[in-house]
């Protein structure tokens, strides 16, 4: 057999094999992409709050500048990965979301818009807290209790439709 009674050979062969796969390790990390998703800062609209929160996908609203900080891990993401560029949605809050990660570096921001990344079309539950549309839309409640995915009515989407865009 192959090695049989030579562990010099046995060593070199199973040395190079392990310098080989930490090389090739290094050079796809060193030339990956990667990203990091996260999502926008708190707004006014979307404190969950259980019965009283609010659906809240493609209302433009601004983010609460006074009662927002970047969490730290997500700084040190973005420090460790070195990131570039930000992909963000057409919406007002993910720019500023982004503006508050690079505020002491704004003129280095590049920010590309992807209407792709909008969020989830509500249809009639945009706006409407869980408590009005729980009574009013039952029918959808129950659908999402027996594990389906229905759209939401008022030519909403439905998280299929959601990840069918984004491919």
């Amino acid at each position: 057999k192959f090695g049989e009674g030579n562990d010099g050979l046995k060593t070199i062969v199973s040395r190079f094999g392990q310098e080989f796969e930490n090389n090739f390790s290094e050079e796809v990390s060193a030339q990956a992409t990667r990203h990091v998703f996260f999502r926008h800062a708190q707004t006014h609209l979307n404190t969950p709050i259980m019965e009283d929160t609010i659906f809240l996908g493609r209302t433009d609203v601004q983010i609460n500048q006074e009662s927002n900080s970047i969490p730290g891990e997500l700084t040190m993401a973005i420090e460790q990965n070195n990131v570039s560029t930000y992909i963000v949605s057409p919406l007002r809050r993910t720019m500023e979301t982004v503006k508050m990660l690079g505020s002491s570096n704004s003129a280095n921001i590049n920010m590309q818009v992807s209407r792709e990344l909008i969020e989830i079309d509500y249809g009639s539950f945009e706006g409407k807290t869980l408590r009005e549309t729980r009574n009013t839309y039952s029918e959808v409640f129950k659908e999402w209790a027996a594990g389906r995915d229905p759209k939401f009515p008022g030519g909403g989407e439905n998280y299929e439709s959601v990840i069918n865009r984004l491919h």
